[in-house]
């Protein structure tokens, strides 16, 4: 459990910020770029989640995008990170339980973020089709020991499909669905 609290809580943390903290007035959005309606056919085919018609890119922070569901809730709901000529190298979805722990550092939303590295020049990658552990991970962030013990299911030879399952199985537990 240790492991997955310190971990995300590293590569997650600007999801959890952000899901601790909200703005009093929406900052003026940033323009989407032209090609995730694109994109999106992609993550269909990869079954990962896509930006959906009504979100919100309200910045770019460290050069991604960063994705609320909306203006009036702007909880961090994906960030996607790209290179010098627009194309994907990752992108990382966020869902948060609702609960909130606190820790030395404050008070934090119960969260877990899968986050995708596209390969580059490949996009026959499918999910299923191979061991996952350079395409697709998964961070949680809290201390929920039974989400702890279902991450703990994951093997470095598990699929993305199989670690999406797992990813379904918590958000189910939540009351959430990832898509």
């Amino acid at each position: 459990m240790g492991r997955y609290l310190l971990l995300g809580g590293i590569v997650a943390l600007g999801c959890c910020g952000l899901g601790c903290r909200k703005h009093a007035t929406p900052p003026t959005p940033a323009s989407a770029p032209a090609s995730t309606p694109a994109e999106n056919t992609q993550r269909a085919t990869l079954g990962l989640r896509q930006v959906k018609k009504g979100w919100y890119l309200y910045k770019i922070e460290f050069g991604e995008e960063v994705w609320a569901v909306s203006s009036s809730d702007l909880r961090e709901a994906k960030r996607i990170k790209r290179d010098s000529n627009g194309a994907l190298v990752w992108e990382a979805d966020c869902y948060y339980s609702g609960a909130m722990f606190t820790t030395i550092d404050g008070t934090c939303s119960e969260m877990i973020q899968v986050v995708y590295h596209w390969v580059p020049g490949d996009s026959a990658v499918r999910i299923g089709t191979k061991a996952a552990a350079d395409e697709l991970s998964i961070d949680y962030v809290g201390l929920n020991p039974a989400v702890s013990a279902l991450l703990d299911t994951i093997k470095p030879t598990s699929t993305n499909a199989e670690r999406l399952g797992v990813v379904d199985e918590i958000l189910k537990m939540w009351g959430l669905s990832r898509l």
